[in-house]
């Protein structure tokens, strides 16, 4: 009996040695680098994410023998074939070419003594204990600025030539920033606070006129992800409540009149296209909306007393049109 324990012992290690034998390891690593820092990608072997690589890190895999694809998607997609036969050590490394608005992965396998000489010197993070990160946030902050054009300008000034020198009541410049809920990957909440202006064009030394409105919107959005979960393109609308609007045209210094029409709170739409690209923690994105909103006046006074603007785009001016933005939002 003692014998037959024995032998169960001997086989039972012997099968344990084989199963050892039997496997390789996979080194996946990314060098310290400036370019594209705050970028971190998700990498697969054979279809798997198991990793997202971060600047200046390291990921241990130990696997059986066998061919592996290992593969990351950006813009692009980078993929390398690997043979890994038992006891060995191969390795692979993640490296990054930023674009204009995504990035490329680019996989390379390095031979083992150049990937070891290098890799022995980095002070590299293991990322090896961390399950992989879906990246699935809940919320996110972010800023926005972009430029509107409208589709009602107000000709504030006729010059002698019977050139008109107009003032926007939709377009502009904006600036502002925006809380987002993750409801679920294909659906999101964007609450945002927006202030948007615009001058007189052209501009003239002389004259000068301005149009001044803020908003607070509430949108939904439908989310479709692709290329990977980076790549996000969202479509929604939404409504919000448009205030301080303020026209100002000031003709003092040519002797002229000066207009001041301030405008009531009033609701409006907008509805839109956003494409997005996650990079980590971070995220930006580029919009195309169109608004719809009309505003009414509260109050006007010309040349400093109370008066009734009797044309229409002064009493109630068209603040509809087109809004491109760029966003850049942080995950919380």
């Amino acid at each position: 009996m003692r014998l037959f324990n024995i032998l169960i012992l001997v086989l039972a290690s012997l099968g344990f040695a084989s199963a050892q034998s039997e496997m390789g390891t996979l080194i996946l690593y990314r060098d310290k680098a400036m370019q594209g820092a705050a970028i971190s990608f998700p990498v697969e072997v054979n279809s798997e994410k198991v990793v997202r690589i971060k600047n200046g890190s390291f990921f241990v895999k130990q696997v059986p023998a066998g061919i592996y694809t290992v593969s990351a998607r950006g813009e692009t997609e980078s993929k390398v074939n690997v043979v890994i036969v038992p006891n060995d050590t191969i390795f692979v490394r993640c490296a990054v070419n930023t674009g204009i608005w995504t990035f490329r992965p680019d996989l390379v396998q390095v031979d083992t003594r150049s990937a070891k000489e290098q890799f022995e010197f980095k002070n590299l993070t293991n990322l090896s204990d961390k399950k992989f990160d879906l990246l699935n946030r809940k919320f996110a902050l972010g800023f926005q600025v972009g430029s509107g054009a409208g589709f009602e300008s107000i000709e504030a000034f006729t010059l002698d030539n019977n050139k008109g020198l107009y003032i926007s009541s939709g377009g502009g410049l904006i600036i502002g920033a925006d809380a987002l809920h993750c409801i679920h990957k294909n659906f999101e909440m964007a609450y945002d606070v927006r202030y948007q202006f615009s001058n007189l064009t052209p501009a003239h030394k002389d004259v000068d006129a301005c149009f001044l409105r803020g908003v607070v919107n509430v949108s939904g959005y439908g989310v479709i992800p692709f290329k990977n979960d980076i790549i996000r393109l969202k479509i929604g609308a939404g409504a919000g409540l448009y205030y301080g609007g303020y026209l100002n045209i000031d003709g003092s210094k040519a002797n002229l009149d000066v207009v001041d029409i301030r405008y009531k709170p009033t609701l409006g739409f907008r509805t839109g296209i956003i494409y997005e690209t996650i990079l980590g923690g971070y995220s930006y994105s580029m919009s195309l909306h169109y608004t719809y909103v009309n505003y009414n006046y509260k109050e006007a006074k010309l040349n400093g007393t109370t008066a009734i603007p009797t044309e229409k785009k002064l009493a109630k001016p068209n603040g509809s049109g087109l809004e491109l933005s760029m966003f850049v939002h942080f995950s919380l």
